[in-house]
């Protein structure tokens, strides 16, 4: 024998369902979009997760700027050093190499002259007397690359090239001679000599493309 239903049970039964049908949907749903998310984190679908930037170089000509222009003694093992700098072997060609570094480096130190040098040997030669002229504005040049935070683009980047292939990019700064930028692979190196600090507020420019902006473009370029 059936026993009776109590009414007002029915009645919230009945209104309910639908709101407890929802709240699966909304389970469901939930549950497919955490796989997915995991799924493209854990490396099922190609994103990038980070942009490395890069200033070796860069922190050990400072130094070097500083003690040549107060004549203060330079080991020669340091030229070798900054020759095997990554960012600094990624921009040699046959005119530019390890050699060439250690020999302008070495010239500068020395009060000398360069002889028998190539084109992009006696501009980094000039790039670098250049910045012991006028340590201040080296400082200028330096300090906002210093605080650079690439992160922001991370997403821009994943959501304009959704197939991206590098989960890594790399921004090298390094004091080069001839060319603005160099492209190896996932890795961009920029010719730190090309920063050029605002006169008028607090923004950094390459040629007339804010810092930001700049790296941002060659970034895209590489990872299409």
């Amino acid at each position: 024998m059936l026993k009776n239903k109590n009414p007002i049970r029915v009645f919230i039964n009945f209104i309910c369902k639908p709101f407890t049908l929802v709240l699966k949907l909304k389970i469901v749903i939930e549950n497919l979009l955490l796989k997915m998310l995991n799924y493209k984190f854990l490396g099922g679908i190609p994103m990038l997760k980070s942009i490395k930037v890069n200033l070796e170089a860069i922190e050990a000509m400072l130094y070097f700027w500083q003690a040549a222009s107060e004549k203060e003694n330079v080991a020669e093992s340091f030229f070798y050093d900054v020759a095997s700098m990554r960012g600094m072997k990624l921009a040699y060609n046959t005119d530019f190499n390890a050699e060439s570094v250690r020999k302008v480096l070495s010239a500068i130190k020395n009060r000398e002259l360069l002889s028998d040098a190539t084109k992009a040997e006696k501009r980094f030669w000039n790039n670098n007397m250049w910045m012991m002229e006028d340590l201040e504005y080296t400082s200028s040049m330096a300090a906002p690359i210093k605080v650079l935070n690439l992160d922001p683009m991370i997403q821009l980047i994943n959501e304009r090239i959704p197939d991206i292939k590098n989960e890594e990019l790399e921004v090298i700064f390094a004091p080069l001679h001839l060319e603005e930028y160099y492209v190896k692979d996932n890795t961009l190196i920029i010719n730190f000599f090309r920063v050029k600090p605002s006169d008028f507020d607090d923004n950094t420019f390459i040629g007339e493309v804010k810092l930001e902006d700049y790296i941002m473009e060659k970034l895209m370029a590489m990872c299409k």
